[in-house]
């Protein structure tokens, strides 16, 4: 996110878009003559709307040397199996969870939406949550990554969204947000069962099987 570079960063960035004979020293590095940049060089840069905590706007004179391109949220269901299938085409699932994964999605934020699930149980302190696209990938990237431990699709499934969606949420609503996943996506999983035992154990990035 080209927003949150230090000021060094970005006066740096400045130098080298300011025209195509921009130039770029490194001084750190001991260089006695400046970088000239490639006529082919382009620099692709991305930010979320400065009005989220943490965020901030681009200086005014660097952010006029880009073309902008405004890309809005994912809204649509087409949009939402592309990216599922994109998360899960490695694994063993079946074709017909990626419907039923972004059904409970849309299901799921509609709900919100409606302040039927919040923080807090008590009318009275009622906070919204949001769920993004970014809480539906964290649980899709536990999915794939567990399925490599020899863990059954359906606990995967289970446990990755209940991790990801149960967070922010109020204790009292973990049972139906739990109902809506073993209605949705699981299905004729009714009772999951724990897994104890695994033929594989995780060293950082990597799965070694145990023998």
């Amino acid at each position: 996110e080209i927003n949150l570079a230090s000021s060094e960063t970005l006066q740096l960035l400045s130098g080298i878009l300011e025209s195509e004979q921009g130039t770029i020293w490194l001084a750190e590095r001991g260089d006695k003559q400046p970088i000239v940049r490639h006529k082919n060089f382009r620099l692709f840069g991305c930010m979320n709307p400065a009005s989220d905590v943490g965020k901030r706007d681009i200086p005014i004179g660097i952010r006029n040397r880009f073309t902008e391109l405004f890309v809005d949220e994912c809204d649509e269901r087409s949009e939402y199996l592309i990216i599922v299938d994109k998360y899960l085409n490695q694994t063993n699932i079946p074709k017909e969870y990626i419907d039923r994964i972004v059904t409970f999605y849309i299901d799921i934020q509609t709900k919100v939406k409606n302040f039927l699930l919040t923080s807090s149980s008590t009318s009275s302190n009622r906070v919204s949550i949001t769920y993004s696209l970014r809480t539906l990938c964290r649980a899709l990237r536990y999915v794939a990554i567990t399925q490599w431990t020899g863990k059954s699709y359906s606990r995967a499934l289970f446990e990755g969204f209940c991790l990801s969606f149960f967070s922010q949420l109020d204790r009292s609503y973990y049972h139906d947000v739990q109902k809506l996943i073993h209605q949705i996506i699981l299905r004729k999983f009714r009772q999951i069962k724990a897994e104890l035992s695994f033929h594989e154990i995780q060293t950082k990035f990597f799965f070694v099987q145990l023998s």
